[in-house]
Parts: C-alpha cells; sequence; structure tokens
C-alpha cells in the first residue's frame, strides 16, 4: 500500500523523533517522557514496515469465476 519511498521517510522522521525523545531524557535532567510513548513510536514504524509490505490486490477473477 505504501511505496517504499514515503515508507522510508516515515520510518526515518519517526525514528529520528523517537532518538531525540530519547536524547532528551539523558542530557536534560528534569525532562521525563511518558513510557507509553514508546510503545506509540514502536505501532507507528511497525504499522508503516507492514504497510509498506503490503501487496496491492490483482485486478483478475475471483475465486470461482471463470476467467
Amino acid at each position: 500500500m505504501l511505496g517504499p519511498r514515503a515508507t522510508t521517510i516515515i520510518v526515518g522522521l519517526v525514528s529520528a523523533i523517537w532518538a531525540v525523545n530519547f536524547i532528551a531524557g539523558i542530557v536534560i535532567p528534569t525532562y521525563k517522557a511518558d513510557q507509553a510513548i514508546n510503545g506509540i513510536f514502536m505501532a507507528i514504524v511497525g504499522g508503516t514496515l507492514a504497510l509498506g509490505q503490503r501487496k496491492p490486490p490483482k485486478d483478475g477473477p475471483k475465486d470461482g469465476e471463470p476467467k
């Protein structure tokens, strides 16, 4: 469903934001990120990769229909 370029861009952007969030917790002592954000980022990246691997349906006859 998603093209390879779109998949790469989305995964790259989300991963970069995720890394900044992680580094901010190390560099800024008062910064505490909610741990649920890790699950949200993981779901976005996983969903994007899954959609990137999905193939569009073929435009042929359905099962049981004559060709």
